[in-house]
């Protein structure tokens, strides 16, 4: 297993998202390993990541959308950082955050279909997709420029590209370790 999947395995099963209770439940729920309640209808709470699909689904909690980028940050986000030459600080939860707007919509998608929701669930799915590879392509010419992590940049990351970052710093430290040796003849 790669450094990054066991990475996303321990973070998506660690990470809390913010949640609002839509459903009263009286008795504690076992969920795999997880307990949680008894919930009371209206409180914000956060839970983990993981345990959102099923609470969700059950309609027992629904997204905090207080706590979750909007479209409309997206777009600025996506719109200065194509701008930039540098990267931009973006928050360690920024994608799972984004993620969990595209399943509210998504939902509400489902329960009435619309087709302009329809328009703004594949814009936000495109400007991220282009907001990764935008930071994708910054990451991979800081590492060639430098395969000696920078804390300054760790800290503008969101918490999928630092471990990505980290690994290929490494990597690519390795790589050039060894052809330095044979290029001074060393091998």
């Amino acid at each position: 297993m790669t450094a990054f999947k066991i990475f996303s395995k321990i973070f998506y099963e660690a990470i809390e998202v913010p949640v609002i209770v839509v459903k009263n439940v009286d008795t504690e729920l076992n969920i795999g390993e997880i307990k949680i309640g008894p919930l009371n209808k209206g409180d914000r709470i956060k839970i983990p990541y993981r345990l959102l699909d099923i609470l969700f689904k059950e309609k027992i909690v629904d997204i905090d959308v207080m706590n979750i980028p909007a479209l409309s940050e997206i777009r600025k986000i996506a719109w200065i950082e194509s701008r930039s030459n540098e990267l931009q600080k973006l928050d360690k939860n920024f994608y799972i955050n984004a993620s969990m707007l595209i399943k509210k919509l998504e939902n509400e998608l489902i329960e009435n279909y619309d087709a302009n929701l329809l328009r703004e669930i594949e814009e936000i799915k495109s400007l991220l997709y282009d907001l990764v590879k935008c930071r994708l392509n910054k990451i991979l010419s800081l590492v060639i420029s430098s395969h000696i992590p920078s804390r300054e940049l760790v800290e503008k990351m969101t918490e999928e590209e630092k471990i990505l970052y980290t690994q290929l710093c490494n990597h690519i430290g390795d790589w050039f370790s060894t052809m330095k040796k044979i290029i001074e003849g060393e091998i």
